[in-house]
């Protein structure tokens, strides 16, 4: 590993002097652990055993203390395509040197834009891409491609252990189309998907929740889910603006009015009735 380099001016830096005590430490470790791209492994097990070989500290101090360094705006989280998380010094390149010509790490900008704020997001990201993974391979197992006299055996790509889809019955057309990260293309949601969560949260309209989902994901690129995560996304959305919704405190306000309604009429026909007949003129 070749030696870094600490300006003078990091004395002065407002943003190291807002960090903890240990996450100061762990940034001047950090900048020892980084490859000459300024990336690293951000896998808090793996942190806690390369920035501190003679300590044992947990995850969650880990995960807090390098969560300090990425608020104050010094590093940002990704993740690789096969769901590795990683993060990168935003100015590396303005105070080391590089003289690798290739990077250890899968580099931010191959991700196509898939940054996060903190390691917990990253972490949630990763989770998901490994669980799709897994469920891809038990759904189609990836074939093995074996290689006789060094030229391999060709096979078909798209081969899988499933019915053919030409039998399959023909799905519906989609109501509406949520974007995912880049690699799984969209969400289809369909009408049977809108009357489960509609029997499931009776307080919204469950279709405009979707459509506001729907658009808060196109202006969040970097928050996109993967289609192994998107229906928990889905209905965390729906459960949070079901608990926003009235519900039965509006449904016991109609009851009050209602009775009040009634009451009032009641009272205005008992009045009507109490009139006495008064001839026209009489004193």
């Amino acid at each position: 590993m070749p030696n870094r380099i600490i300006k003078d001016s990091i004395r002065e830096s407002e943003s190291i002097d807002a960090l903890s005590d240990k996450a100061e430490i762990m940034f001047y470790r950090l900048i020892t652990y980084a490859d000459d791209f300024g990336t690293f492994k951000a896998d808090p097990i793996l942190l806690n055993s390369a920035l501190f070989p003679r300590k044992n500290y947990k995850p969650d101090q880990i995960k807090k203390w390098i969560n300090e360094i990425s608020r104050e705006g010094m590093i940002v989280f990704y993740s690789s395509a096969d769901g590795k998380p990683y993060a990168y010094f935003v100015t590396w390149k303005n105070h080391q040197q590089q003289r690798a010509v290739k990077p250890k790490n899968p580099l931010p900008e191959d991700r196509n834009g898939d940054l996060y704020a903190s390691i917990d997001d990253v972490l949630e990201h990763s989770n998901d891409i490994r669980n799709h993974m897994i469920s891809d391979d038990i759904t189609c197992p990836r074939i093995r491609i074996r290689i006789r006299n060094r030229n391999p055996i060709q096979v078909d790509n798209d081969y899988c252990g499933e019915p053919s889809s030409d039998i399959s019955p023909p799905q519906p057309d989609p109501i509406l189309k949520i974007p995912l990260i880049p690699k799984d293309g969209e969400f289809d949601v369909l009408q049977k998907d809108i009357d489960e969560w509609q029997v499931s949260y009776p307080g919204i309209d469950v279709l405009l929740t979707l459509k506001h989902l729907r658009q808060w994901n196109i202006d969040n690129p970097t928050r996109r889910k993967t289609r192994g995560g998107i229906r928990k996304h889905i209905s965390g959305w729906l459960a949070k603006e079901q608990n926003r919704s009235p519900g039965k405190g509006q449904q016991k306000g109609d009851q009050i009015s209602d009775a009040l309604r009634i009451f009032r009429e009641n009272h205005r026909t008992a009045m009507q009735g109490a009139q006495p007949d008064i001839e026209p003129g009489a004193d």
